[in-house]
């Protein structure tokens, strides 16, 4: 989840107010589809002009191309984990999430082999 807005310079919007500004909560996600591939989900929920059709079309035609940016990194990704694997990874706090996700997953994954092997 992100919140992104904007307003006129010298009203206070450092301050949280930003009457007359625009802001808008945006979502990506990623969802694992297969070993090497993913969905890539993502959606705005916009709080500007929203009596105005024009507005939200121009605003998914400026947001749009920036997650196609996010797709083309997370391919290339892929293919680099594909090459090298996980264990060169160096573990950096904007990994947090990532470091998270293992610790819950890894010993799901443990206690499934585990119940393969044993039928």
């Amino acid at each position: 989840m992100q919140w992104t807005g904007a307003a006129d310079a010298g009203t206070g919007a450092h301050n949280h107010r930003r009457d007359g500004g625009f802001q808008f909560r945006l979502f990506h996600g990623l969802t694992p589809q297969t070993d090497t591939s993913c969905f890539y989900f993502w959606s705005v929920a916009n709080g500007y002009r929203q009596n105005e059709p024009e507005a939200t079309e121009q605003l998914y035609r400026e947001i749009a191309p920036t997650f196609v940016e996010d797709r083309v990194m997370v391919e290339a990704q892929q293919a680099r984990m594909s090459e090298f694997g996980e264990p060169g990874l160096v573990d950096i706090a904007s990994d947090a999430t990532r470091m998270q996700m293992r610790r819950i997953v890894e010993p799901l994954i443990a206690a499934e082999q585990t119940s393969a092997a044993a039928e």
